[in-house]
Protein backbone atom coordinates (compact mmCIF):
# COMPACT_ATOMS: atom_id res chain seq x y z
CA UNK A 1 0.00 0.00 0.00
CA UNK A 2 2.81 2.30 0.83
CA UNK A 3 4.27 1.96 -2.25
CA UNK A 4 1.64 2.92 -3.87
CA UNK A 5 1.53 5.93 -2.47
CA UNK A 6 5.48 6.77 -3.31
CA UNK A 7 4.74 5.88 -6.94
CA UNK A 8 1.38 7.76 -7.01
CA UNK A 9 3.53 10.88 -5.60
CA UNK A 10 6.40 10.69 -7.95
CA UNK A 11 3.79 10.33 -10.89
CA UNK A 12 2.13 13.43 -10.18
CA UNK A 13 5.78 15.49 -9.28
CA UNK A 14 6.95 14.14 -12.75
CA UNK A 15 3.73 15.45 -14.18
CA UNK A 16 4.31 19.10 -12.62
CA UNK A 17 7.29 19.06 -13.76
CA UNK A 18 6.94 18.18 -17.40
CA UNK A 19 3.81 20.64 -17.58
CA UNK A 20 5.57 23.49 -16.17
CA UNK A 21 8.41 22.70 -18.83
CA UNK A 22 5.76 22.86 -21.37
CA UNK A 23 4.02 25.88 -20.27
CA UNK A 24 7.55 27.89 -20.28
CA UNK A 25 7.63 27.16 -24.22
CA UNK A 26 4.90 29.12 -24.81
CA UNK A 27 5.98 32.52 -24.94
CA UNK A 28 6.09 34.24 -28.11
CA UNK A 29 6.56 38.07 -26.93
CA UNK A 30 9.24 39.11 -25.34
CA UNK A 31 10.62 43.44 -24.51
CA UNK A 32 13.65 44.95 -25.25
CA UNK A 33 14.27 48.41 -23.53
CA UNK A 34 17.04 50.47 -24.03
CA UNK A 35 18.29 54.12 -24.03
CA UNK A 36 20.21 55.85 -27.06
CA UNK A 37 23.28 57.62 -26.03
CA UNK A 38 25.64 59.98 -27.89
CA UNK A 39 29.26 59.58 -26.75
CA UNK A 40 28.99 62.53 -24.06
CA UNK A 41 26.16 60.35 -22.32
CA UNK A 42 24.02 62.93 -23.47
CA UNK A 43 20.35 60.94 -24.62
CA UNK A 44 19.08 61.21 -28.41
CA UNK A 45 15.33 61.77 -28.91
CA UNK A 46 14.12 60.81 -32.32
CA UNK A 47 16.45 58.49 -33.01
CA UNK A 48 15.28 55.03 -35.69
CA UNK A 49 16.09 52.11 -33.71
CA UNK A 50 15.98 48.70 -35.91
CA UNK A 51 16.17 45.32 -33.65
CA UNK A 52 16.57 42.25 -35.82
CA UNK A 53 16.02 38.43 -34.88
CA UNK A 54 19.35 37.03 -36.16
CA UNK A 55 17.50 33.54 -36.15
CA UNK A 56 14.74 34.25 -37.93
CA UNK A 57 15.33 37.72 -39.36
CA UNK A 58 12.32 39.67 -38.47
CA UNK A 59 13.13 43.34 -37.77
CA UNK A 60 10.98 45.78 -35.69
CA UNK A 61 11.47 49.48 -35.95
CA UNK A 62 10.78 52.48 -33.18
CA UNK A 63 11.84 55.59 -32.54
CA UNK A 64 13.28 56.74 -28.99
CA UNK A 65 11.45 59.79 -26.90
CA UNK A 66 12.64 62.75 -26.21
CA UNK A 67 14.71 61.26 -23.07
CA UNK A 68 16.26 58.49 -25.58
CA UNK A 69 14.43 55.63 -24.49
CA UNK A 70 12.67 52.96 -26.54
Amino acid sequence: MRQGFVRLGAFVTMCLMVATLAYAQGSVTSTLTGTVLDTSGGAIPGATVVIKNSGTGVTTETVSSSQGTF
